[in-house]
């Protein structure tokens, strides 16, 4: 009987060894806030004035099992739609937002879509707009030049 323990105890440490290589090996944070910084200002390009606010929720979520893997994921299908710069700082806060509430890095990723997609970075938008909203003024003092032209006009031949 002595040997039939001796031999489990061994098989059961034999068996134990592939459980404890396949755990997850420790997560190194600084390397993954690298990376992450590195993809969102170069490839992102995420201002600096921009990452300021994005730092606290990078430094928070470093450990998290895949989190640099969903980032560099997020980025990508973020260009995908056209969504780079200060849009593209908004679906990295979206997905630290999300992984606050519980969320995992590839579920809260895949969840954060562009505020504003289809434009470089949210000024764009914002310029379209303001060009658009420029021409009607434009418009609308012609518009009301030529009215008061014409009513001058008709009163001088009046006199």
């Amino acid at each position: 009987m002595k040997i039939s323990h001796a031999v489990a105890a061994s098989l059961g440490l034999v068996l134990a060894i592939p459980r404890a290589l396949a755990a997850d090996p420790p997560v190194d944070r600084e390397a993954v806030k690298a990376q992450v910084h590195h993809t969102l200002t170069t490839e992102g390009k995420v201002p600096d004035d921009a990452m300021g606010p994005l730092e606290k929720g990078i430094d928070r979520h470093a450990g998290d099992h895949g989190y640099g893997e969903a980032i560099s994921t997020a980025v990508h299908d973020a260009h995908a739609r056209g969504c780079f710069g200060t849009c593209l700082a908004d679906v990295i806060h979206e997905t630290n937002g999300a992984m606050d509430k519980g969320a995992s890095a590839a579920d809260a990723a895949r969840q954060a879509r562009p505020a504003h997609a289809g434009s470089r970075d949210g000024s764009d938008t914002r310029r379209d707009a303001l060009r658009r909203e420029q021409a009607a003024d434009r418009v609308h003092d012609r518009t009301q030049d030529r009215g008061a032209a014409g009513s001058h006009a008709m009163g001088a031949g009046r006199h």
